[in-house]
């Protein structure tokens, strides 16, 4: 059922921060994830935060980019977890992702300083977590 999504991920992941998703490939995901009944809108946001924590693993942690088997099994993974939301084998990352990208998409600083405390708590704390969840799945793979 996630196919499109998948490949998607999958295309995405190959070209990191820098690539865009394939429009045809963006749509198809989003028809998937519209036939489980998501709004086009609850779809959007999901499809994104994939596309950005595939492209986060390959910036952030570097065995993903030398592995392809790993980088492969981190994106069907995530994936997994995101459309179907059951455990998988790198739930310590899965979550850490939702706290960061939570945190990322509801800041609120209304001074300087609370903008630059939030973005020091995403930088220092949450994408370090993240980061060290995935490293921990990858060893123990």
């Amino acid at each position: 059922m996630d196919d499109a999504f998948r490949v998607m991920a999958m295309e995405y992941g190959s070209g990191g921060l820098g690539s865009e998703p394939r429009n045809d490939l963006w749509a198809a995901a989003l028809d998937e994830l519209g036939a489980r009944g998501m709004s086009t809108e609850e779809a959007r946001q999901l499809a994104t935060s994939v596309v950005n924590r595939v492209a986060h693993i390959l910036h952030h942690v570097p065995c993903f980019s030398a592995d392809a088997a790993s980088r492969e099994a981190a994106i069907d993974e995530t994936v997994h977890f995101a459309t179907h939301r059951v455990d998988v084998p790198s739930q310590a990352a899965q979550r850490a992702w939702g706290q960061y990208w939570h945190a990322h998409q509801n800041r609120s600083g209304t001074s300087p300083q609370a903008r630059r405390a939030e973005l020091d708590h995403l930088v220092d704390v949450l994408l370090p977590c993240w980061i060290r969840a995935w490293n921990t799945w990858y060893e123990r793979r």
